[in-house]
């Protein structure tokens, strides 16, 4: 092949190249008025098929997108405040959608979208009209979806999977249909990035039985609700509960197999007494504890007798303050907070502790006054006295090196309890459940403190 031969290729090679790069439809389109919207594939041609970038419908006078047959995928589709569009006909080529947001109150005519394989992130608004999404009848795969008013996931049949590697998240906003998520997730899905639901009522997560991990519980002005679905839940990163109405609250269901979580914030709720009508027992919050103005709060058990918050959250950390691990305020209620986590965290980082605006004794004086009965004197031997086993069922034995004035037994709400000597090692005390306990033994005028599990058979 002669010189030139090769040169003429490589140019005609080049100008495919640019002319294919060239007539990519990339950009932001914004349509606002009808003649917009049916001139875009005139003025578009290279969108005929695929758009890469953000198609943007939003207008009062728009009420048809029939022009726009033939488009098969779109990057970022965004329809919302377009009160006269009663109908998505126009959109039935559509095969996927990376992004796809349809707000839209007077929607009454989806089923355009019948023919749709594949959308990533989902943002619909249900309606009087539309209340489930039998209308996608052919979806694959829906990677994360977020619902705004009353509807369920019906028509969703486990389509809720992960996509390349990225693991799925749900949101929920302004619904009050009995929802659960019974049959959206696909069986072979074991985390969930996510879970947000916001001014929601009439909720369980029912559905989430089989998922093994979870990011982000985040629950805001919601009433009416159930943990049912978390109970067996062990690993969840961050648990965010803000604004919500426990009045009518379902404490048959709780966080019972829970023992870790980055970061837990329980701020502005009504309606709950204690933090044991949402964890059955104490758990380890490795980062960031909150507890704030929540009006009818009187005790923080099981919390209080786990272990401080020792590491900075890797993610997000600008929400909370610099070098604070712990914040418990303005719970007017909450008049004793005397425990192991603070009394420990104020020996351990006291900068790092807020301890203010709470009711009677909860306070940082108080507690640097008072925590003797939780915390061991360190200038004692601790190998002096030794209780075993631990966990315990109904006795524990206490081998000592020392002469024993005196032994009491406490539960993690401070309650003293009866203990029985039996023989010169053995006590016993009656009423004891699963949970934590602290054992508190005097021997002349030194205190040994030592933490026991309870395991009932």
């Amino acid at each position: 092949m002669s010189l030139s031969i090769q040169k003429n290729l490589y140019i005609i090679i080049l100008s495919l190249i640019t002319s294919t790069l060239t007539s990519q439809c990339t950009g932001d389109f914004q349509l606002t008025t009808q003649a917009e919207v049916d001139n875009f594939l005139i003025n578009n041609p290279d969108c005929s098929e695929i758009i890469n970038g953000r198609l943007g419908i939003k207008g009062d006078e728009i009420f048809s997108l029939e022009s726009l047959m033939g488009i098969k995928k779109i990057d970022h589709l965004q329809l919302f405040e377009s009160p006269n569009i009663t109908s998505l006909h126009g959109l039935d080529s559509i095969r996927f959608l990376n992004r796809g947001t349809i707000l839209l109150q007077n929607l009454n005519d989806p089923h355009a979208l019948n023919n749709v394989d594949t959308i990533i992130h989902f943002r619909f608004s249900l309606n009087d009209f539309i209340d489930e999404f039998n209308f996608l009848e052919n979806i694959n795969l829906v990677n994360s979806i977020s619902t705004f008013a009353n509807g369920t996931f019906k028509g969703l049949d486990h389509k809720l999977k992960k996509y390349q590697g990225n693991n799925p998240y749900i949101s929920i906003y302004g619904n009050s249909s009995d929802l659960d998520f019974n049959d959206l997730l696909d069986p072979s899905l074991d985390t969930l990035l996510r879970v947000s639901i916001y001014r929601s009522q009439n909720f369980s997560f029912e559905g989430l039985e089989e998922i093994n991990h979870i990011g982000l519980i985040d629950l805001r002005w919601n009433e009416s609700f159930s943990l049912n679905g978390l109970q067996e839940k062990r690993s969840i990163e961050w648990i965010t509960l803000i604004e919500n109405d426990f009045t009518d609250f379902n404490y048959e269901h709780k966080f019972d197999l829970l023992k870790y979580t980055d970061v837990v914030r329980f701020l502005d709720n009504e309606g709950i007494d204690s933090l044991s009508h949402i964890f059955t027992s104490s758990l380890y919050v490795i980062s960031y504890l909150e507890i704030h103005n929540n009006p009818d709060l009187l005790s923080i058990s099981p919390l209080e007798w786990m272990d401080i918050p020792r590491e900075n959250y890797p993610y997000f950390s600008s929400a909370f303050p610099d070098d604070i691990y712990i914040d418990i305020s303005d719970n007017p209620l909450l008049e004793d907070c005397q425990s192991f986590l603070l009394c420990k965290a104020l020996e351990t980082y006291h900068d790092s502790v807020i301890i203010t605006n709470n009711g009677g004794n909860c306070n940082v004086d108080y507690l640097l006054e008072n925590c003797d009965l939780v915390l061991s004197d360190d200038n004692v031997n601790k190998n002096d006295i030794i209780v075993y086993p631990n966990p315990f069922t109904d006795y524990f034995t206490i081998s000592s090196e020392v002469i024993i004035d005196q032994v009491d037994l406490y539960n993690a709400s401070g309650v003293k309890l009866n203990v029985t000597k039996l023989g010169s090692h053995y006590y016993h005390s009656s009423s004891i459940t699963d949970g934590v306990y602290y054992l508190k033994i005097k021997s002349g005028d030194h205190n040994y403190h030592r933490r026991l599990v309870s395991l009932t058979r």
